[in-house]
C-alpha cells in the first residue's frame, strides 16, 4: 500500500512541476555593446523543457538556478558573452 501512495505522490509532484513551469513568463531586455537590443517576452507554454530559451542562449547552470529562485516581479542581471541580460519574472 505504501508503494502505491509513494507512486501517486511522485506522479503528483511531476504534474505540479510541469504546471508550474508552463505558467512562467519572463521579460528579457538585452544590451549589446551598450546598445539596447530590445526586449523579449518568453512564455514557457511554448517550451519543451524548463528554461529552454535560456539554455539555448548559453545561460550556465548557476544562472539558471538563480533565475529559478526568482519571485514574480523580481529582476536579475545576467552577463553573457559581452551582453547584459536584464531578466524579469512576470508570472
Amino acid at each position: 500500500m505504501k508503494n502505491i501512495y509513494s507512486y501517486i505522490f511522485k506522479i503528483q509532484q511531476k504534474i505540479i512541476a510541469t504546471i508550474e513551469f508552463k505558467q512562467r513568463i519572463w521579460i528579457v531586455n538585452i544590451l549589446k555593446k551598450n546598445k539596447n537590443d530590445g526586449s523579449i517576452v518568453i512564455c514557457e507554454d511554448n517550451f519543451n523543457y524548463p528554461f529552454e530559451w535560456m539554455v539555448l542562449n548559453l545561460y550556465t547552470s548557476d544562472m539558471l538556478k538563480l533565475i529559478d529562485k526568482m519571485k514574480t516581479s523580481e529582476t536579475k542581471t545576467i552577463y553573457i558573452n559581452n551582453e547584459i541580460h536584464h531578466v524579469m519574472r512576470v508570472k
